[in-house]
């Protein structure tokens, strides 16, 4: 299952996640799978989860190694430059932004998937 999270990461963000980072994606992997059972209020994560779990796994790393992903340079960008009278405005997302946009993507229950396997408190 780890597996799938460092395929994930590579697949998206082209970033080689090192051997030492394992310990830590193992921490989200197991942090991840307390939230989805906080939420769906289960003792086991079914199977038809285990995507879920290994997006949000995925998006915790990428927000957690952004810098290491683009950069110290891409974590930051000018919006706007102004030479004497001229004022340019940079538009466009930066690839922290996008890092950014997706980690939190993948991080959300945006299909609502656990609604599904909810059990509610009586």
């Amino acid at each position: 299952m780890i597996d799938d999270v460092v395929m994930l990461i590579s697949a998206y963000t082209g970033y080689e996640v090192p051997m030492d980072d394992m310990a830590l994606i193992s921490y989200f992997w197991k942090a991840s799978e307390k939230e989805i059972l906080a939420d769906i209020n289960q003792e086991a994560l079914p199977d038809a989860l285990d995507p879920l779990h290994t997006r949000m796994t995925a998006g915790q790393y990428i927000n957690a190694r952004l810098g290491e992903m683009v950069g110290d340079d891409g974590l930051q960008t000018i919006g706007s430059i102004t030479e004497g009278k001229v004022s340019v405005d940079i538009t466009g997302d930066s690839p922290a932004d996008r890092l950014k946009s997706l980690a939190m993507a993948l991080c959300q229950d945006g299909g609502n998937e656990c609604a599904c396997f909810r059990k509610i408190h009586w």
